[in-house]
């Protein structure tokens, strides 16, 4: 028995339509597995790969914002000591109350996370029996409109929410 003639042309005569397709869609699979398999492919998908994760990286760089000051608990353990109370207070659901004082229960956070720092303050307040308090760090001048989107959400809902400003020195 002689070999069926694999050209193209030789192929669409000898071969009906449908062996004809099976034969092509093999032929296809075979040289993406060659091209797959071959180095060339997988030294520019690493190099892709690391491209991607280096974009990634100086995009997560250029997300974390500004350069910070000092640390969120460089403020807290200042402005606790001067007030008298106690960071880091663990509560009965595992969450930790930034500052406890005798009357308040106060979250510590940077202008710009005004909005999580309401919400946490008053998960403190309700799990301590105690005022909700919010110490918005501000460290630079263009932090104080935080600081009165705070105040406006404070005053518009009527929270029982206290809120101070930490000016930083630098």
């Amino acid at each position: 028995m002689q070999p069926i003639p694999y050209g193209k042309h030789l192929a669409a005569r000898c071969l009906e339509p449908r062996i004809y397709r099976r034969l092509e869609r093999a032929r296809s699979l075979q040289w993406n597995r060659r091209a797959i398999n071959s180095g060339g492919f997988m030294r520019r998908l690493i190099i892709a790969l690391l491209i991607l994760a280096a974009l990634i990286g100086l995009a997560a760089a250029a997300y974390a914002g500004h350069k910070r000051l000092h640390p969120e608990k460089y403020y807290q353990a200042k402005w606790c000591a001067q007030e008298g109370g106690i960071t880091e207070v663990v509560l009965s659901d595992g969450t930790r109350c930034d500052c406890l004082t005798q009357t308040h229960a106060i979250e510590f956070d940077f202008a710009n996370k005004w909005a999580e720092g309401i919400a946490q303050a008053l998960h403190y307040a309700s799990m301590t029996g105690k005022r909700a308090g919010l110490v918005l760090i501000i460290e630079h001048p263009k932090d104080r409109k935080y600081l009165d989107r705070a105040w406006g959400v404070v005053r518009w809902h009527g929270l029982a929410l206290d809120v101070w400003p930490l000016e930083s020195a630098p």
